[in-house]
């Protein structure tokens, strides 16, 4: 059976978030089309595949891929809200060794919403352990 790291990489984002930018920062852990409260941010798991298994088929690693979505509704900083918080989520990923291979401003549902969209990915060991690749 596989590590379920879901719970605790979105604690640890949503918290270090929430220290930063006050404990109403709005962070939940599906995707979102349109935000109720701004800024808010999205952590969802898109999937997992194996990696490698043992010679009797048992998934030893598995690379996890994650996205990111960071909404603003400022309408003259919106674009610098979503970069500084993406830095604080990077340190995160990077602490968790993620690695970011998407990242960039995406056109959102709203007119007056800045949306920027991140994807990292990682490989975890069936004991929750998370390396680089």
């Amino acid at each position: 059976m596989m590590y379920d790291i879901e719970p605790e990489l979105y604690t640890v984002i949503a918290t270090r978030l929430r220290e930063k930018y006050g404990d109403s920062f709005n962070v939940v852990n599906k995707a979102m089309a349109k935000p109720s409260q701004f800024p808010a941010v999205a952590i969802a798991e898109n999937g997992s595949m194996a990696y490698s298994r043992t010679l009797n088929s048992k998934r030893r690693h598995t690379q996890s891929s994650w996205t990111v979505e960071i909404h603003s509704n400022d309408e003259f900083e919106g674009r610098y809200q979503c970069k500084e918080i993406a830095a604080s989520i990077d340190e995160v990923m990077i602490e968790h060794n993620f690695v970011e291979s998407f990242g960039e401003f995406v056109a959102s549902v709203d007119a007056g919403v800045t949306r920027r969209v991140h994807r990292y990915t990682a490989i975890v060991s069936e004991s929750g352990m998370m390396f680089r690749r």
